[in-house]
């Protein structure tokens, strides 16, 4: 769960461990994104393949569009370490600076990607917080992967 004040928000989490399927990279990813995943060793491009989904999730949850954007109209160059780029087809949308994005592990099985409006003069801060109703509430640390 995502909040935030003033801003839109979108927020993916996905399991490392399930089967990702590779093979709908062509139809869903950028030509740049396709490029990225074969070019890693096979055993790495699951991982990646998720590092990007949830990127793109995390987009199209904060434009509150869903699926009827289309996925390979914008792309995410991960080949800068903890530095990530968005990239918008200008027809999708023209103020690609709009948006920044997060990603990190919430714990060893899962990668999450977070997508806030950015909306000038704001400092913003992720945090975390472990919930279990009725029993416990606390702030958890989080190691953030890249930023944009």
């Amino acid at each position: 769960m995502g909040v935030s004040r003033g801003a839109e928000i979108g927020i993916d989490v996905e399991d490392l461990n399930r089967n990702v399927p590779l093979e709908i990279a062509t139809s869903y990813f950028t030509a740049d994104e396709v490029q990225q995943l074969k070019a890693l060793p096979p055993e790495q491009q699951p991982r990646r393949f998720l590092e990007l989904w949830t990127l793109k999730e995390s987009y199209i949850k904060a434009r509150g569009k869903g699926l009827s954007i289309p996925l390979d109209q914008f792309g995410f160059d991960l080949s800068a370490g903890d530095r990530l780029t968005a990239h918008f087809d200008s027809s999708l949308h023209p103020q690609q600076t709009r948006w920044r994005f997060w990603q990190w592990q919430p714990c060893s099985g899962s990668i999450a990607a977070l997508c806030v409006e950015d909306t000038p003069g704001m400092n913003w801060q992720v945090k975390a917080r472990a919930i279990i109703p009725f029993v416990l509430e606390e702030e958890t640390a989080i190691v953030m992967e890249r930023a944009s």
